[in-house]
């Protein structure tokens, strides 16, 4: 192999991996957020019911779950839902003095490694009058680090097929 290549091919693994390394990867710890009301119900009255029984977690979860420090600290909020939507922890607390239920939405840490299934069809047009038809494929993450394959096909005639790294952001 050419000596030239060899450093470039070094030179390419070492800028990805110091990438990888630096680039910021997620927020700190419970960057947790109140959820608002929907823009559908905004002007809707609520009406007080009585139930019958409500059942909620026992306090530790309050431990185990990212919630803001006013939810976690008041003894009279408790934990009524706690559930995983695509990368989030969506949890709804009740507070038994006041019956108010509040929503926090909790985005989760990217795993550092994992398989992903997505795919890019992409038609585009240029201002040099060259259209192009691409296809991209990710197979897996390294936290923001999407790795995968790619194909296009450009109207001139030429043509690339190969893999790369990107950073969604």
């Amino acid at each position: 192999m050419n000596e030239l290549f060899r450093l470039t091919i070094a030179a390419v693994v070492a800028a990805v991996l110091s990438a990888l390394y630096f680039m910021p990867h997620d927020k700190p710890a419970n960057n947790s957020h109140m959820a608002t009301e929907a823009p559908s119900v905004a002007k809707v009255d609520k009406v007080a019911v009585t139930p019958v029984k409500v059942w909620v977690y026992d306090s530790s979860a309050k431990g185990k779950l990212p919630l803001p420090d006013t939810i976690k600290n008041n003894p009279d909020e408790h934990v009524l839902t706690a559930s995983k939507v695509e990368g989030h922890t969506v949890i709804t607390a009740i507070n038994t003095t006041t019956g108010e239920a509040t929503t926090v939405d909790n985005k989760d840490p990217l795993p550092w490694v994992a398989a992903v299934q997505l795919n890019e069809v992409k038609l585009e047009y240029g201002l040099s009058g060259v259209g192009r038809l691409s296809y991209r494929r990710d197979i897996f993450q390294i936290k923001a680090a999407n790795f995968g394959v790619s194909a296009t096909l450009d109207s001139d005639g030429s043509y690339f097929i190969g893999a790369g790294i990107a950073y969604r952001f």
